[in-house]
């Protein structure tokens, strides 16, 4: 899930293996973001029309054996459970590739609360990892792939704290 920022920083700093993020090709990023971007640390996607350049960027990441950060909801504005993207499935199923979901608590406004010197309540939970994503018949692929993503955010919001879930409710 992904109601922060602060969300990309907290999944690295908890993640034992080299991670990298995808983040939103249409926002400035200040340094030291930028330097990540340029050391391939982070891959900008675009969104709404298929970006299949940094598409391929992400598929050959996962194929060299890289570890990648993406998060399903496309953003971190607040939406409905089942509003989410296909993106981490479809290159579930490309790349062959397991996903790990994760489950954050406690990062919405969290800016908010560092600037103010409160120290914030966050929960991290490292879910099974699931098998990739089989999706071979073209005609039902769209539809296997937004079924699975669904699936995935449910994982997820099961192992979110009350506060959280109620920002999908």
């Amino acid at each position: 899930n992904h109601a922060s920022t602060y969300d990309p920083l907290l999944i690295n700093l908890h993640t034992p293996l080299p991670m990298i993020t995808v983040g939103a090709g249409d926002l400035r990023l200040m340094p030291p973001a930028s330097l990540l971007v340029k050391y391939g640390m982070i891959i900008r996607i675009q969104r709404g029309p298929i970006d299949h350049k940094n598409l391929k960027k992400m598929t050959q990441a996962l194929q060299d054996g890289a570890n990648l950060c993406i998060f399903p909801e496309g953003g971190t504005w607040e939406k409905r459970l089942d509003d989410v993207k296909p993106g981490a499935a479809y290159l579930s199923s490309i790349a062959g590739a397991r996903i790990v979901p994760v489950a954050i608590g406690g990062t919405y406004r969290v800016w908010r609360k560092i600037a103010r010197l409160q120290r914030p309540h966050i929960t991290v939970h490292f879910g099974d990892p699931l098998p990739p994503i089989e999706a071979q018949d073209r005609k039902t692929r769209q539809q296997i792939f937004r079924e699975a993503s669904v699936q995935l955010m449910k994982r997820i919001y099961n192992h979110l704290p009350l506060q959280d879930r109620e920002r999908y409710d």
